[in-house]
């Protein structure tokens, strides 16, 4: 596989260990990957916000390759070969709410070399710069895919955003590829 993983993760002793567990998930399956530290941005909703900035910016340090970016608490437990056959600009795991909203899981996030991904990761960037205010699941992704001219995405199927026990019940047979341990979901941020 000719992708780049990479990940940022804030620090603190549980993120660490986390980016551990995931160079040595990527190790054994041989999978290129960069593994960054980063400063705590202040509170966990900047942290959230800050993956935009991240991922703009490993996308300036690899123009010419695609990336698969994982939340630090992911772990790889099959080679994702799903990947070589995206096409699109992006793929995300995508659902829809009872309302009919949209919603983006960005923590498995697969982004090519392209003008039309380039495009929406600055506007995903420039709308959680200017907003403060916490959104639900994502930092503010889905407006961002939803709003550049176009885009292609792909959904990538639950296997490889994979939170367990949460969707082995909704997807019993399913064998997944990326794990995470959802160390930031809603439900455990701090200060909630």
């Amino acid at each position: 596989m000719k992708d780049y993983v990479v990940v940022a993760y804030w620090i603190g002793e549980p993120w660490r260990r986390a980016a551990l567990k995931l160079a040595a998930s990527l190790d054994a399956l041989s999978i290129p990957h960069e593994i960054h530290a980063r400063p705590e941005q202040g509170s966990w909703w900047a942290n959230m916000r800050y993956k935009a900035l991240f991922v703009r910016e490993m996308m300036a340090a690899h123009p010419d390759r695609p990336l698969l970016l994982l939340d630090a608490d992911s772990e790889v437990r099959r080679p994702p070969d799903l990947l070589a056959s995206v096409t699109e600009d992006v793929a995300v795991m995508l659902w829809t709410e009872p309302d009919g909203k949209t919603c983006a899981y960005d923590a498995t996030l697969y982004v090519r070399p392209t003008e039309r991904a380039r495009a929406m990761v600055a506007r995903w960037a420039e709308r959680d710069r200017i907003e403060h205010r916490p959104p639900p699941y994502s930092a503010g992704m889905e407006p961002a895919l939803a709003g550049t001219p176009g885009l292609s995405v792909r959904p990538l199927p639950p296997e490889y955003c994979w939170i367990e026990p949460q969707m082995r019940a909704r997807f019993p047979g399913a064998e997944p590829v990326i794990v995470q341990e959802a160390m930031t979901s809603l439900t455990s941020a701090p200060g909630r």
